[in-house]
């Protein structure tokens, strides 16, 4: 059976069909962590996605290299992994192999601190699943929000002035566009969506700079 923190990380029917990769990857972590798990709502259900994961990174590198769908559970995980340089590859992998069920982990990279993470999911979300990415967003509309929020304050506290400057503004940073890219695509189904997050972007308020 699927280990405590991987056991609803994905729809049923998919841990059932997965569980030799799951097992594998669970049984090589050499760290538990003590970051409370993400619940979600998935098509009705509610899923739990692991905050971090502490597995092997060259098992989980070497699992993620195919195109079936224990490869792509794998590269769920590995967005979770502790290492970010893991987490960009397995962003990668499901940009290139994308189900239905990975919408969460894609979601939830929009936190993501490592700028070059969003560098890579810049312009390519929703990608051909946007109602499934519309409905996900709009069934988890807080969460979304916390998300923004996240990455909001790492552009104001790590990439803002890094880089040469290259993101003093929020709108020329990557995960500004991908949030506007993923608003819109809820929108289409419901108008409303985002209203609160009038109080969290820094285009809708005033933002303390830390040069201040």
């Amino acid at each position: 059976m699927a280990s405590l923190e991987t056991a609803h990380a994905f729809p049923d029917e998919i841990v059932a069909n997965n569980l030799e990769v799951i097992e594998s990857l669970a049984a090589s972590a050499f760290l538990s962590t003590l970051l409370s798990p993400i619940p979600v709502q998935f098509e009705g259900a509610t899923l739990i996605v692991p905050r971090r994961v502490y597995y092997s990174v060259e098992l989980v590198d070497a699992a993620i290299g195919g195109s079936d769908d224990g490869a792509i559970v794998a590269a769920c995980l590995g967005a979770r992994s502790h290492d970010g340089y893991l987490r960009q590859l397995s962003i990668e992998a499901l940009l290139r192999e994308p189900r239905p069920w990975s919408v969460p982990y894609l979601v939830e990279a929009v936190g993501e601190y490592v700028v070059e993470i969003l560098q890579v999911l810049e312009g390519r979300l929703p990608g051909e699943f946007g109602s499934h990415f519309a409905a996900y967003l709009i069934a988890n509309e807080d969460h979304f929000s916390r998300l923004c929020r996240q990455c909001v304050s790492y552009w104001n506290e790590f990439d803002r002035y890094r880089y040469e400057g290259l993101y003093p503004d929020w709108n020329t940073y990557p995960g500004a566009r991908i949030i506007a890219d993923l608003t819109a695509t809820a929108q289409s189904l419901e108008p409303s969506f985002g209203s609160g997050l009038e109080n969290v972007l820094p285009n809708r308020r005033a933002l303390r700079s830390r040069r201040d």
